[in-house]
C-alpha cells in the first residue's frame, strides 16, 4: 500500500540556467504553468498533490523526516507543461553514504497521452556540473535544460527522472563526485517515478549522465544488483564520465579547471568527515570550502582564475591515505555494470581528459561484459553532447529492442 505523504567558461555558460534559481522560476518561466497537468488515466492514488508545499518551501522535508523506503515519495507537485510535456517535481527518500534516510529532489518529466501496454520505460539523467549550493539544484530552474536530449528521449516514449542528487536544492551539503551517494540518488529518482506514476511506468529503465552525471550514472549501473533490483536496467550511456578520480583530480589541479578539484575536496569532506583536508590540499582551499558551499559553478570558477588564484593541492591524490582509497572506492569501474554500457567522449575534452575514459575502459573489460568506448575527434567537454547524440539514442533504441550490445573490449 502506498503511504500518503505530507498529503574553462563554455560550461559555465552551458549551466548557468540551472543556478541560481529563486522561487519564481518553480512556477515555470515562460512555460504553461498548471497545478492539475495529470494524464487522464491516471488517477488520485497514484499522484497526490494536495499536500506539497508552494515555492521553496518544497524543497525543506518535515524534520524530523518519517522513515520510508528509498524512492518512496515525501510528496510531489505538478507544474509546468515543457513542449507538450508535463512536468512533476518530486521530493523522495534515498540513502546517504553513512545510510542514513534523507530527501532528495528532482524533477519527472512525463509524456502526453496514455501510456503503453507495460507502461513508459523509464530514463534516469545525471545532470553535469551545476554547483555546490542549493540554488543551483537543476529542479529550482528548469531541469529538462540539464538534460541531454531531452526532446528525443521524450519522443521515444521515455519517462525522464532528473535528480538534483543528495544535497542540492535539499538540506546538507552536496557530495559532489561521490558515486555512491549519486548513484543512489539516480536509482531512487526511478524508485519515485513508479511511486509517482503506479503502473504507467515499467520496470524498464535506461540511466545516462554526461561529466559529474557520467559517473554518477555507472556508479548507479554498478550498484542496482544490490541496492535496487527490482529495476530492469537495460543500459547505461555515460558521457566523458568523472572516472579515475585521483588522476583526474590532479589533472584539474594543474589546469584552469582547479575550482573543480576543490569542490571534489569539499564534497568528499561532506561525504567523509574523518578525511583530513589539510593532507591533500591547501590551507587556501580548506579556508574557501565554507564560502564556496552555496554558490553555484560560475561563481566558484571564478574564485579559482587568475593570478591570484590558490593553489589547490598540497600531495599526489593517490599516494596520500585515506584519500586514495576514498578516491578510488568512488572511482568506476571497481566492479562490473550488470547491463551494457556505452562511453562517449570528446577527443579535445579540454576539462575531463580522453585518457581518463581510456583507463576506465580497461577496468571495466576485466570483467568481460559489453562495454562500448566512442571518442568524437575534435569535440570539447559540451561539444561532445551534439556529436555523440544520434549515436546514443541509436544505442537507446537497440537495449528496448533486446539487440546484442557492441563492445570495445
Amino acid at each position: 500500500m502506498r503511504r500518503r505523504s505530507f498529503v574553462v567558461v563554455a560550461l559555465v555558460v552551458s549551466l548557468g540556467a540551472a543556478c541560481g534559481a529563486d522561487a519564481g522560476d518553480l512556477a515555470g518561466g515562460d512555460d504553461e504553468t498548471t497545478n492539475s497537468a495529470v494524464p487522464a488515466d491516471l488517477t488520485a492514488t497514484t499522484l497526490d498533490v494536495a499536500d506539497a508545499p508552494d515555492g521553496l518551501a518544497f524543497y525543506q522535508p518535515p524534520e524530523p523526516l518519517p522513515a520510508a523506503a528509498p524512492g518512496e515519495l515525501i510528496w510531489a507537485r505538478a507544474g509546468r507543461t515543457v513542449r507538450g510535456t508535463t512536468e512533476h517535481l518530486v521530493l523522495y527518500h534515498s540513502t546517504a553514504v553513512d545510510g542514513r534516510d534523507i530527501a532528495v529532489s528532482g524533477a519527472v518529466y512525463v509524456p502526453a497521452g496514455p501510456p503503453p501496454d507495460g507502461g513508459w520505460p523509464v530514463y534516469s539523467w545525471g545532470h553535469g556540473t551545476t554547483g555546490l549550493g542549493d540554488g543551483c539544484a537543476p529542479s529550482r530552474g528548469r531541469a529538462d535544460e540539464t538534460t541531454a536530449w531531452f526532446d528525443e528521449l521524450v519522443e521515444r516514449g521515455f519517462v525522464v527522472a532528473a535528480t538534483d542528487y543528495e544535497g542540492l536544492g535539499t538540506p546538507g551539503d552536496h557530495p559532489y563526485v561521490v558515486g555512491e551517494s549519486e548513484g543512489r540518488s539516480m536509482l531512487d529518482a526511478v524508485r519515485a517515478v513508479k511511486a509517482l506514476l503506479g503502473s504507467a511506468a515499467s520496470d524498464r529503465v535506461v540511466l545516462g549522465g554526461h561529466s559529474q552525471g557520467g559517473g554518477a550514472a555507472l556508479f548507479a549501473a554498478e550498484i542496482v544488483a544490490d541496492y535496487a533490483p527490482e529495476l530492469d536496467v537495460l543500459g547505461t550511456v555515460a558521457g566523458a564520465p568523472a572516472a579515475e578520480l585521483a588522476t583526474l583530480a590532479t589533472a584539474l589541479a594543474n589546469g584552469p579547471f582547479a575550482a573543480f578539484a576543490a569542490m571534489a575536496a569539499s564534497g568528499f569532506a561532506a561525504a567523509y568527515p574523518d578525511l583530513p583536508l589539510d593532507a591533500l590540499v591547501t590551507p587556501e582551499v580548506i579556508a574557501a570550502i565554507a564560502d564556496i558551499r552555496p554558490l553555484c559553478v560560475g561563481e566558484i570558477v571564478a574564485r579559482f582564475l587568475g593570478p591570484d588564484a590558490a593553489s589547490v593541492l598540497v600531495a599526489d591524490p593517490a599516494a596520500v591515505e585515506p584519500w586514495a582509497s576514498r578516491l578510488e572506492a568512488n572511482s568506476p569501474g571497481n566492479r562490473p555494470a550488470d547491463s551494457p554500457v556505452l562511453v562517449f567522449h570528446g577527443g579535445a575534452d579540454e576539462q575531463i581528459p580522453p585518457t581518463i575514459s581510456e583507463a576506465m575502459l580497461a577496468r571495466y573489460c576485466r570483467y568481460e561484459r559489453p562495454v562500448e568506448r566512442r571518442v568524437y575527434e575534435g569535440e570539447g567537454h559540451v561539444g561532445v553532447l551534439a556529436a555523440a547524440r544520434d549515436d546514443a539514442l541509436d544505442w537507446i533504441d537497440d537495449r528496448l529492442a533486446n539487440k546484442d550490445a557492441p563492445t570495445s573490449c
